[in-house]
């Protein structure tokens, strides 16, 4: 009976050393087992880096009548792209036409320096509201044609210079800045990892010209017919407003030198309009165009009305018409002045 009970014993001991060294191995077998390696980020690739500078040395043709520009100058390209070259792997977007006149490859330990000399017409907005005494920015785009902005960046060289020799007839050249950007059109241009609506951006170097007229001279010359017009309506204006000299005076003396600035006003118009672009701003130039004609036609209304007056014995009347017709082309005047004041400090 003992040695069956000290059996029983024995068994449940055994059992429960067991059951003890089980439950310890399974926290040991899962601290061994091994960690799984955490997945690999791609990195993206970075685009190559371009540094883009430009060496202006002429501008000609600065054609206002049809919005254009022409200019040659040096590019330079500093990179290690081998895709890339002068010829191919620029586009200018805002140009008509362009062509490349020279060009020069060097590689130093691994990176190409390459030259580039293009002669190129630009399309160009001019802003002629403060014409003749405007100011103008002349902009230079170039775009990389040889790969999108993931590809390639362009970096502006601060080092971008005017030559010591370029000179503008008429003009004062105020600034000179570059700066690089990254455009975006809507379209992806069939880039099969793009959506159908794009967008797509390829990386620009801008390059932005100041220049200041001096137009003192441009206003003595183009806007001589609408002078001559004015002063000659100015003393038709000025005779009805004084009774004695509008007596003196006959009907047909004040009718042609209203018609002579008339014909004045009118050829001037011509002229302005064909060396100017359209434009739906109001200008400098429209206020003088505005004098010119007004004038005149106040000039031919007022000796018709004074003659009728006078005819009718209301020479008061008359007089007091002639007068606020001629504080009225006064004050055309002032403003005129003022805009001409405003347009020369700009």
């Amino acid at each position: 009976m003992r040695l069956t009970t000290i059996a029983k014993m024995l068994t449940v001991v055994m059992a429960t050393c067991f059951a003890g060294t089980a439950l310890a191995a399974e926290p040991a077998a899962k601290k061994e087992a091994p960690k799984a390696e955490p997945a690999k980020v791609e990195e993206e690739a970075k685009p190559d880096q371009i540094r883009l500078g430009l060496f202006i040395t002429n501008i000609y043709n600065i054609d206002f009548a049809n919005n254009q520009f022409s200019t040659q100058f040096w590019a330079w390209f500093n990179h290690d792209r081998k895709s890339f070259t002068a010829q191919s792997g620029i586009e200018f977007p805002s140009a008509k036409n362009s062509r490349i006149l020279n060009t020069v490859k060097e590689e130093r330990d691994g990176k190409i320096w390459a030259q580039a000399k293009y002669d190129v017409q630009f399309n160009q907005y001019w802003d002629i509201r403060n014409y003749p005494f405007d100011r103008q920015v002349l902009t230079y785009i170039l775009e990389c044609a040889d790969a999108d902005s993931s590809g390639v960046q362009f970096v502006a060289d601060q080092g971008s210079k005017l030559s010591d020799e370029l000179t503008l007839d008429g003009w004062d050249i105020s600034n000179f800045r570059v700066k690089n950007v990254d455009h975006e059109y809507n379209t992806s241009y069939g880039d099969p990892d793009l959506g159908a609506d794009g967008p797509s951006a390829y990386s620009r170097v801008i390059a932005e010209l100041e220049l200041k007229r001096n137009g003192w001279r441009l206003l003595f010359y183009n806007f001589l017919g609408f002078v001559f017009g004015i002063s000659l309506s100015g003393v038709v204006l000025y005779v009805n407003a004084v009774p004695r000299l509008s007596e003196t005076i006959v009907l047909a003396t004040k009718v042609a030198m209203g018609t002579g600035a008339l014909f004045a006003s009118v050829g001037a118009a011509y002229v302005l309009q064909a060396r100017l672009p359209s434009t739906t701003a109001f200008t400098v130039a429209d206020a003088i165009q505005g004098t010119a004609f007004l004038a005149t036609l106040l000039a031919v209304i007022s000796s018709l009305a004074a003659e009728a007056l006078t005819k009718a014995k209301r020479t008061e009347a008359a007089t007091l018409m002639g007068r606020l017709l001629f504080a009225s082309f006064l004050l055309m005047l002032a403003v005129d002045a003022y805009l001409l004041t405003m347009a020369v400090k700009s």
